[in-house]
């Protein structure tokens, strides 16, 4: 002879609730470790940082660039802009235009004449190298601090 087990009623609607929380606490920490925060342009890029002649790309938070190496000083500086997240526009003091993609852990560098260059970033705030940043007037960061 087969026994009937029976399930009461507030038992049951108890369950179906501990089973919706549960799937609502596991969706939120699913959404929350699978979300990326977006990347960020500011800081210092380099093409080679272990070579002197590297090419470096500094960003600064209020939108100014600068394009230098360690032997021959200051080449470029100007300012951003974002044109299509993660696409930047380059606009030099000189007027010459050129872009950024960021990319992962770096950018891609496209220079006015297409040439595309691959660059690393080695530090998430603006970092000048080399003796020509002494004689530099520099930019200001956030607190008023010359940099350079």
């Amino acid at each position: 002879m087969k026994k009937k087990i029976s399930l009461s009623a507030p038992l049951f609607w108890i369950l179906i609730v501990a089973l919706l929380a549960s799937l609502f606490v596991n969706l939120y920490q699913f959404e929350k470790a699978s979300h990326v925060p977006p990347l960020q342009l500011p800081g210092s890029y380099c093409t080679n940082a272990a070579l002197p002649n590297g090419t470096y790309l500094v960003f600064d938070s209020k939108g100014h660039y600068c394009k230098y190496t360690q032997t021959d000083g200051l080449l470029d500086e100007g300012s951003y802009a974002e044109y299509n997240r993660p696409q930047y526009d380059l606009v030099s003091k000189s007027g010459s235009r050129e872009q950024v993609i960021l990319e992962g852990d770096g950018l891609y560098y496209i220079s006015q004449d297409g040439v595309v260059a691959s660059m690393t970033r080695f530090s998430d705030i603006p970092v000048f190298i080399g003796q020509w940043a002494e004689d530099w007037p520099g930019w200001q960061d956030d607190t008023g601090n010359t940099l350079g």
